[in-house]
C-alpha cells in the first residue's frame, strides 16, 4: 500500500491523498478487525449450539452491529487526529451530509445508534423475510463475515469523515 503521508520534498503545498483512496484503506482495515471482532464474540455465544435458530441470529444483530461501532471510534478517531497532526493531508471536506456531536463520547453512542438503524434494521427485515431453516455453524460463519464486512462499509466511512471534518473545523 502507498504511503499516505504527504511528500514533504514538494515545493509549496503537501501533496493530498485523495479521500476516496484514503477512505478506501481505512475501510479495508476496519473491515478485518470488525470481521475478527464479530467472529470472535460469535464464537463465544454460538460455539457449541447447533443448529443456530432464527431468533437467537436475530437478537445477535443488535449488540453485533452496537458494540464494534461504539469501540471503533475512538481508536480510529485519535489515530486520525494523530496522522492529521503528523503531517497527513487529506482533500478537505466543505461539509458532511450529517451532523454529529463533537464530543467523542456522544459522537461514538452517535454512530452506535446509526449502526442499528443502517446495518442491524435491514439485516434483520432481510432475515426475518426469507429465514428458511436453522443453521450450521459454517453457515454463521458465513452470515458474520458478510454482515462484518457490510458494517465495516458503511459505518467507516462515517467514523473516519467525522473524524477528519472535527480536526480541520
Amino acid at each position: 500500500m502507498e504511503d499516505l503521508q504527504p511528500n514533504r520534498n514538494a515545493v509549496g503545498a503537501a501533496n493530498l491523498v485523495p479521500l476516496a483512496r484514503f477512505l478506501a484503506g481505512e475501510i479495508a482495515v476496519g473491515t478485518v478487525i470488525n470481521i475478527a471482532f464479530n467472529l470472535f464474540f460469535a464464537w463465544l455465544v454460538f460455539h457449541g449450539r447447533t443448529p443456530v435458530g432464527r431468533d437467537a441470529v436475530l437478537l445477535d444483530m443488535i449488540p453485533a452491529a452496537f458494540i464494534p461501532a461504539l469501540l471503533m471510534t475512538f481508536p480510529v478517531t485519535v489515530l486520525i487526529r494523530k496522522r492529521v497532526n503528523q503531517g497527513l493531508a487529506v482533500t478537505p471536506i466543505a461539509s458532511l451530509p450529517f451532523v454529529l456531536p463533537r464530543r467523542l463520547l456522544w459522537r461514538a453512542a452517535s454512530i452506535a445508534l446509526l449502526a442499528l438503524a443502517l446495518v442491524a434494521l435491514p439485516a434483520i427485515v432481510l432475515l426475518w423475510s426469507c429465514w428458511g431453516s436453522d443453521w450450521s455453524w459454517k453457515v454463521l460463519v458465513v452470515f458474520k463475515i458478510a454482515f462484518s464486512a457490510f458494517h465495516a462499509a458503511m459505518i467507516t466511512p462515517i467514523v473516519v469523515l467525522a473524524a477528519l471534518r472535527l480536526d480541520g473545523a
